[in-house]
């Protein structure tokens, strides 16, 4: 027949199977944001400075002539 003990130990068990099954859940949850957030390409961003002779914004760092004579870029 039934006892107490066995009902409780049967109840914490399926207590314990449950709460397994959604910290399993869960943890896929997070695996797969972490898949998708490193699948999406990152947006590099440069900080831009304008050419004075000719208006154009040109990246700050590694910056080419713009062509003109009085260009203040390197060459």
């Amino acid at each position: 027949m039934f006892s107490i003990g066995k009902l409780v130990m049967l109840a914490a068990l399926i207590g314990a199977v449950l709460l397994a099954y959604r910290w399993f859940h869960r943890l896929e949850k997070l695996r797969e944001r972490a898949r998708r957030a490193a699948a999406q390409p990152r947006l590099v961003t440069e900080e831009m400075v304008k050419c004075k002779v000719c208006g154009v914004y040109v990246p700050a760092r590694g910056t080419r002539t713009c062509g003109y004579a009085d260009c203040p870029f390197e060459r």
